[in-house]
């Protein structure tokens, strides 16, 4: 007698096996089960089977943090590794401010309030940014009758702020604690907690727990979890990891509903003529308010994200939080740390002192690549040290450092066969640049990747049929951006890659007290010249380690640079592939790529 097969989850095999086991049973031996109402109901059957299956395969895939497919079971079972989702981010501009009074108030200080509203417009398109804290000024200057206070260094964050209140029921047993919105960055949350709504004025701040390893009953913390809708709801302790709530408490939330990335890079076209921002909320002082105010732009904005962090980086993330186990001691720690708790990575890298050249035992070296931009703010920057402070071990220091980017000079002449092509000679050259700058997208940017040259040529020759052959030689240049203050600096500079005897050159420059126009270039025998047209003035300037690629310079007292804000240095590789280094990242740009194309003779 013939058995049901169940381990075939097709249709047509399914319906199959019904038919199979029907048949083989004495009531049916002369039914056709092609040609009669059986077929029908052979078709149900299997249809009912093969969703039943599905249903089931899929529940089991969604309880396992590598096969889940919804947002949902993705938070969840992260839930229990201890990982919550990073909230989409709002995006931050530094600003500095000059707010004028009239010299005959005789005004001691200015105090601009939290969620003072600047706006500004992009794409024409209206966007609001707010200050996140207060902040008070005694720093004047009087002019022509006015008394300019002066504010720098202001964090604004892109968003609008929503306030929403709830009364513990404690009765209510399904009671949650909801934030009503969508697209709120949580890491500018703040809970405030009162006695009562009778008593709103007697107010505890609550801070979110980060850990649970010194938690107190008595500790006022509170708890968040990402849930349906891409909501965000907190909670709080039980009285014994955390201050229970009582019954008739006033829960209070202030936070910042935002557009996230769109708002990046505002301010980057900023003059003194045209500002970016502009105070939308009268500052008030004394019995008056003013709107005298001029608002420079001193870091553009960046740091916004365009969403919640998506199910992927869950996925990768969560066992590496729970792997950690709430402490930073290992470079994988430090690494998993900052990828949860910062949102404004690129991409990151993170060695240990030992690895560092030269050598610095007991540190952790820190270097990251924002999303827009090329480096961390000073704001950012401390606000990490923050965030480490909390889980390092106490005989590791954390140090914060710059990428550092070699630029990739391109010098490519290629040959073509106009026989097999109806494009002129421009067209390619566009194209053939076009692809070179998406490689440095695709393959470069990041830190440790290494640029090799045959993958690069051969890139080049396949961007279209025409192409005979190429020939292409790279150059890798680094910006070092003097103080131009009248203070000698010395220099020093890594490529990471040993480099050609001899091809060590800067762009030109002015120094102080000094009208003529000075370059540095190389000996071939490791010394570094200072010169003035053919002239040598210097034979001697500082020392060219080939091997290595290290070059130390003297100081120089520099005025000005024929590149504005930086003075170039450029060198030849010794071998054609180029690598990546700690700190180091590699980059093509449009600026940088030299191409002829020529016909094949």
């Amino acid at each position: 007698m013939a058995e049901i097969n169940i381990s075939d989850l097709d249709f047509n095999s399914i319906k199959a096996n019904f038919i199979e086991y029907m048949s083989s049973q004495d009531e049916f031996n002369d039914y056709d089960f092609e040609g009669s109402a059986l077929n029908i109901l052979m078709d149900l059957l299997a249809y009912n089977t093969y969703q039943n299956s599905f249903y089931l395969n899929m529940v089991a895939n969604e309880m396992f943090l590598d096969s889940t497919t919804t947002r949902e079971s993705t938070v969840s079972i992260a839930k229990h590794l201890g990982y919550v989702p990073s909230s989409i981010s709002a995006s931050k501009a530094i600003v500095n401010l000059d707010v004028s009074t009239p010299l005959t108030e005789d005004v001691q200080n200015i105090s601009i309030p939290q969620y003072t509203t600047f706006t500004t417009t992009q794409n024409n398109v209206n966007y609001d940014f707010l200050t996140i804290d207060q902040h008070t000024s005694n720093s004047y200057t009087d002019l022509n009758g006015k008394r300019t206070f002066h504010f720098t260094g202001i964090e604004i964050i892109e968003g609008t702020s929503y306030e929403f209140n709830y009364i513990v029921n404690i009765n209510d047993t399904e009671q949650r604690f909801l934030i009503p919105a969508t697209n709120v960055d949580t890491s500018l949350l703040t809970v405030n907690l009162a006695t009562s709504y009778a008593n709103p004025n007697e107010v505890f701040t609550y801070t979110k727990a980060e850990n649970v390893v010194n938690l107190t009953g008595e500790d006022k913390v509170y708890f968040l979890q990402e849930v349906e809708q891409g909501k965000y709801e907190i909670y709080f302790g039980d009285g014994v990891l955390g201050k229970k709530l009582e019954n008739g408490n006033l829960i209070m939330m202030k936070y910042v509903v935002t557009n996230g990335d769109v708002a990046n890079n505002i301010g980057v076209n900023e003059t003194a003529s045209n500002r970016t921002f502009s105070l939308s909320s009268p500052i008030p002082y004394g019995n008056s308010t003013t709107g005298d105010v001029d608002v420079s732009v001193t870091s553009i904005a960046s740091g916004g994200t365009s969403g919640a962090e998506s199910i992927d980086s869950i996925k990768f993330k969560a066992p590496k939080v729970y792997e950690r186990q709430e402490r930073a001691v290992v470079v994988d720690d430090f690494s998993s740390l900052l990828q949860e708790k910062v949102n404004n990575i690129g991409a990151i890298k993170i060695w240990g002192g030992e690895d560092n050249i030269p050598a610095f035992y007991g540190k952790v070296f820190i270097c990251i690549k924002p999303l827009d931009g090329l480096k961390l703010t000073d704001s950012e920057k401390n606000s990490i040290k923050t965030i480490i402070q909390k889980y390092r071990v106490v005989t590791i220091s954390p140090e914060i450092v710059d990428p550092e980017f070699i630029y990739m000079g391109i010098n490519s002449t290629v040959r073509y066969n106009p026989n097999l092509t109806p494009k002129t000679a421009g067209t390619l050259q566009t194209e053939i640049s076009n692809s070179m700058i998406n490689y440095g997208i695709d393959s470069l940017g990041k830190f440790d990747v290494d640029f090799r040259f045959s993958v690069f040529t051969t890139m080049i020759d396949d961007v279209e049929e025409s192409i005979v052959s190429n020939s292409t030689n790279i150059t890798l240049k680094k910006k070092i951006y003097p103080l131009f203050n009248g203070t000698g600096q010395t220099f020093s500079m890594s490529y990471y890659n040993a480099i050609e005897p001899g091809s060590f050159n800067s762009s030109e420059f002015k120094v102080y007290g000094d009208s003529k126009t000075y370059y540095i270039s190389d000996d071939y025998n490791g010394k570094a010249t200072l010169m003035t047209g053919d002239t040598v003035v210097n034979v001697n300037i500082g020392s060219i380690n080939y091997g290595s690629g290290v070059i130390d310079l003297n100081p120089l007292n520099i005025e000005t640079s024929e590149m504005e804000d930086s003075v170039d240095f450029t060198v030849v590789p010794l071998g054609s592939d180029v690598k990546g280094f700690n700190e180091q990242i590699l980059l093509i740009e449009e600026a940088d790529i030299n191409i002829s194309v020529i016909r094949d003779s």
